[in-house]
């Protein structure tokens, strides 16, 4: 089982620092219930964002990356899973989904952890062709 602190040092590492496309990772502090909370600058925003990633025991033997339990129980494998996760949500320049929250201590964070409802169908329907004629 992956522990706490070992996970939020791990997080750290990848995080703190890191590049992603339209996005700095800052820094990872332990928000205690609330879970881990990373704090990213995006684009030329003058205040930071403050992103809540789950810290309990469940998600701690996840891979956040495939939302599956981990093979093993590498803290390592899992800050890459969260890395790759928070690439996916912020390399867009926007949040895919989440919820705006505020903490105890009165912080604005926002967990993008929300499933975003049931998949879109992986095709597009026909399009017609013909031009469309006047109403009358």
């Amino acid at each position: 089982m992956v522990g706490r602190d070992e996970a939020l040092e791990a997080l750290h590492r990848e995080v703190a620092g890191h590049a992603f496309e339209y996005a700095t990772g800052l820094d990872v502090t332990d928000g205690g219930p609330a879970g881990f909370l990373v704090r990213v600058r995006a684009g030329q925003r003058l205040q930071p964002a403050t992103l809540v990633v789950a810290a309990d025991e469940q998600s701690l033997a996840r891979d956040h990356s495939v939302d599956e339990p981990l093979p093993v129980d590498d803290v390592e494998m899992w800050a890459c899973g969260v890395r790759i996760w928070l690439a996916e949500q912020l390399d867009t320049g926007v949040l895919r989904w989440g919820r705006r929250l505020t903490l105890p201590d009165g912080t604005a964070a926002i967990d993008p952890s929300i499933r975003p409802g049931p998949a879109s169908p992986w095709w597009v329907s026909p399009v017609p062709l013909v031009r469309p004629t006047p109403p009358g």
